[in-house]
């Protein structure tokens, strides 16, 4: 039975610690994207797009900082890296964050009601989406395994 067991065991625990830490840091991206999202789009009184998409921006800085010095430490290599890795990470969240999310949100809004519940369902709706792609792209382009190098967890 356990050999069994094992051949369906796809992830290794340091990949579900990985996850559950990137995971982690997207919940308090999260926080940070909905808190900002309504002050520059409640009380600010900035455009829905705008607001959107600088809500997103900042929490992409946020989330970089904590997966780089927490999620993928063991690959993180020397601060000299963080520039690199921070523009393939924007990279990569310009196809997730902006593009997934922002596509998400909008597509959804067309379908839902236009209330003020909506708006925020669509817009949490797509970082749920992005989410899962930014972490595909994280693992395997801006937090990769450097050549022969091997995970420290």
């Amino acid at each position: 039975m356990s050999e069994i067991i094992k051949k369906f065991h796809i992830l290794k625990r340091s990949d579900a610690v990985r996850i559950g830490k990137f995971g982690f840091v997207g919940v308090l991206g999260v926080g940070v994207n909905m808190g900002l999202y309504f002050i520059f789009s409640d009380i600010l009184g900035i455009t829905d797009f705008i607001s959107r998409a600088l809500a997103i921006e900042v929490s992409i800085i946020h989330n970089f900082a904590w997966n780089f010095s927490w999620t993928w430490k063991d690959r993180s290599g020397s601060i000299r890296e963080i520039p690199s890795r921070m523009l393939r990470y924007h990279g990569s969240t310009l196809f997730s964050s902006f593009g997934v999310t922002l596509a998400t949100g909008w597509l959804l809004m067309l379908i839902l009601p236009e209330t003020v519940i909506a708006r925020y369902m669509s817009h949490l709706a797509g970082i749920g989406v992005g989410m899962v792609s930014n972490y595909i792209l994280s693992d395997l382009w801006v937090f990769k395994k450097s050549q022969g190098g091997e995970d420290n967890d």
